[in-house]
């Protein structure tokens, strides 16, 4: 049975809608200086000279992009854009063996090493280098596993913050202010909301 497209191909496609009324804006905006920018044209004649020139230099800086890559919105969230780079690469057999998931998470556990050896040198370009290479390593485990990992990284904030607020209502119930309470005490009432979470979706 068709069940229709998977979220996967629904979020790709909001997101090439979004990307689409954003070129579509900036081609009408750079199509018309006179009236979004600074330029003075006094006739219909002149608006259309401008406008012929215009394409002619859009033309003429535009190049070809044959890469498999081509198209990929650039506004896309980081995560969105691992999934889709990671699926035009597989389609050409640039991918991890289907069913063997052994080597993915020995990759995760690897750039998960060399995160470390960038943080022990303390050379901050190459630990947001290995940060990205981390996380690109994790979309390619959740891409095999079937999870979207833009969606599981929400799933994860959703939960951190209502354990958080849950912390909130009580510093806010008790009167103390926030530089009152020790880090081990904001740890016993973070323990604290995640059993109260736990026991509410039992």
């Amino acid at each position: 049975m068709d069940k229709g497209p998977g979220v996967h191909e629904q979020m790709d496609s909001l997101f090439d809608l979004a990307d689409s009324i954003k070129a579509l804006n900036d081609k009408l905006k750079r199509r018309h200086p006179h009236i979004f920018g600074d330029e003075r044209v006094d006739t219909s004649s002149a608006v259309r000279k401008n406008w012929d020139l215009i394409k002619q230099g859009e033309r003429r800086g535009r190049k070809k992009d044959s890469s498999l890559f081509a198209g990929i919105p650039p506004s896309l969230p980081a995560l969105v854009k691992s999934r889709q780079i990671q699926d035009r690469a597989a389609k050409v057999g640039f991918d991890w063996e289907e069913g063997d998931l052994k080597p993915l998470m020995d990759k995760v556990q690897e750039e998960i090493k060399e995160l470390n050896d960038a943080v022990a040198s303390c050379d901050s370009d190459n630990i947001e280098e290995e940060i990205g290479d981390t996380f690109f390593a994790l979309v390619n485990l959740s891409r095999h596993l079937r999870v979207e990992a833009e969606f599981s990284l929400q799933r994860a904030n959703r939960k951190f913050e209502e354990r958080f607020r849950f912390i909130e209502e009580i510093v806010e119930r008790s009167g103390r202010p926030w530089s009152d309470y020790s880090l081990e005490e904001l740890e016993i009432l973070w323990d604290n909301a995640k059993r109260e979470k736990a026991a509410g979706n039992a």
